[in-house]
């Protein structure tokens, strides 16, 4: 499929994941002798600007034909449940402080569960 909004909401899906999974590989760090790898923390550091350009794009709306619609459509659903599933860990995280790697939990599950379903539209 060579219609560009395709690849500019996976190029935003695939940004955002991979920020979330260093967020979550950080957050269980906790008692690793060796310090933060710099990718990690670098990837890490752009969630908000990766959350935000990728929440922009799910909220457009989209017309054209239906297949390019569809495959927007649902990774419009995986940027959704990976933006609800961060705010519940800043919460989480927020409420009780030093908590990251448990909260991580829900966060690499919904990961888990977006990655599975991206593989099947993708």
């Amino acid at each position: 499929m060579k219609d560009a909004r395709v690849a500019a909401f996976r190029v935003a899906l695939d940004s955002l994941l991979t920020a979330l999974d260093a967020t979550v590989r950080i957050a269980r760090w906790t008692d690793a002798p060796e310090a933060i790898p710099a990718p990690l923390q670098k990837a890490a550091s752009q969630i908000d600007e990766r959350l935000l350009t990728a929440v922009k794009l799910a909220e457009s709306k989209v017309v054209g034909a239906p297949q390019v619609t569809a495959r927007i459509t649902a990774m419009s659903e995986c940027i959704r449940r990976l933006d609800e599933a961060f705010k519940a860990y800043r919460t989480e995280v927020a409420e009780a402080p030093g908590t990251e790697a448990e909260a991580a939990l829900g966060l690499d599950a919904a990961i888990a569960e977006v990655k599975d379903t991206d593989n099947k539209i993708a």
